[in-house]
């Protein structure tokens, strides 16, 4: 059996869960392999048997929400280690626990194994990296990680864990994808009247919503017939208003909205109603879920060439940016606003793309031939093209 445990702040819930709970929701869809989260609803349809919620995850997730996540790795790994004691107790040699996200849990389990007092772990240990934390870990934490395999949402990301961390080992590399049942293109041809960019993410700096803001305000300027929307919360399933937040909805000009956090349909609906996808990201995004979800919607993408986002686009569906450049991005948006030809064939050729890369259902498989090869003991994951 594998156990996917996720971090202690990641719900598992379509309305309330983050990139990590919708991974886990559309990967293990259709296997037996379980889920142990901090809470739950039934909104990804799991049977309530494969889905266990860990109150000592919950509370954790509070002392560090309390703490405002302040506290360093080498105390969050005896914390850790208490609270999956006994996840890692019930393991059998044939189990896999792999873990999201979250290198302290790993090296909470390698620490209590090890413990003279505590029975000796059995399974194998996998970690998948959706974000840059290995940078935090002191050098004698990275040399104890050691998980059998560790796997990364970007080449970019992998490169850089390798960079952190010499001694890795095995790695692999699984893309994110999206739902093509929810995220698809409009069932009749649909331009808006008036051409629409949208933004869906978290409000918050490193999400560059204030640089597309800035970029709407020239375009505004230049007298360019367009609105943009920008959907989200500072965090998910949040509405609340930041100082960030009520600085931006102060001050941004007459063609940019501001529309409430929406996930599921509603939010999917949105997509189907643009014309061009933006993600302004200021700082190195390991990969960006939204993007590929704005491609399966069959629309094109306006991106900085930031982090994983390169990646994505290796094959074309997108522009890429400088990141933090308004002016840059504003000139970017003006000229598919203005070549509605072009406009289209980028659309067209995201949607492609997308159907050949980013499925869920491509990105299932190559989860699974992971497993298979931990199962087997096999030394190498199968190569994934670039």
């Amino acid at each position: 059996m594998v156990y996917h445990v996720l971090p202690e702040v990641e719900p598992f819930s379509e309305r309330a869960g983050g990139a990590l709970s919708r991974w886990a929701a559309n990967v293990l869809r259709h296997d037996e392999h379980r889920v142990i989260c901090p809470s739950s609803d039934n909104t990804w349809g799991f049977a309530p048997e494969r889905v266990q919620t860990h109150w000592g995850l919950r509370l954790y997730g509070r002392l560090l929400r309390k703490r405002s996540y302040r506290l360093r790795t080498s105390l969050r790994i005896p914390i850790a280690a208490r609270i999956l004691r006994g996840t890692a107790a019930d393991l059998s040699e044939d189990d896999i626990l792999y873990v999201h996200n979250r290198p302290e849990y790993i090296l909470a389990l390698r620490r209590r194994s090890m413990a003279k007092s505590a029975r000796a772990m059995k399974g194998k240990l996998v970690l998948h990296m959706h974000n840059d934390h290995l940078g935090n870990l002191s050098a004698a934490e990275r040399a104890s990680l050691r998980p059998h395999l560790t796997v990364f949402n970007s080449r970019f990301l992998e490169d850089l864990g390798r960079d952190q961390i010499t001694a890795l080992g095995r790695t692999a590399v699984l893309y994110n994808g999206a739902d093509e049942a929810c995220f698809h293109p409009a069932l009749r041809s649909f331009e808006p009247q008036v051409p629409v960019v949208l933004f869906v993410g978290r409000l918050v700096p490193e999400k560059g919503v204030h640089v597309l803001v800035e970029a709407m305000r020239q375009l505004d300027r230049m007298r360019i017939n367009v609105r943009a929307k920008i959907i989200g919360g500072v965090h998910f399933n949040d509405d609340s208003r930041s100082p960030y937040v009520a600085a931006l909805q102060h001050d941004c000009p007459a063609n940019v909205d501001f529309l409430p956090y929406m996930t599921g349909k509603p939010l999917a609906d949105e997509f189907r109603r643009s014309s061009i996808f933006c993600c302004p990201s200021t700082w190195d995004e390991p990969f960006g879920m939204v993007n590929v979800e704005a491609m399966a919607s069959g629309l094109p993408v306006v991106a900085s060439a930031a982090g994983g986002i390169p990646e994505i686009f290796s094959r074309g569906g997108g522009v890429l940016v400088p990141k933090g450049r308004a002016t840059e991005l504003a000139f970017a948006l003006r000229a598919l606003i203005e070549d509605e030809p072009e406009r289209l064939r980028i659309a067209a050729q995201a949607l492609k793309i997308f159907q050949q890369r980013f499925r869920w259902s491509v990105i299932r498989e190559e989860y699974r031939a992971l497993i298979r090869t931990l199962e087997i003991g096999q030394l190498f994951p199968p190569a994934r093209s670039a």
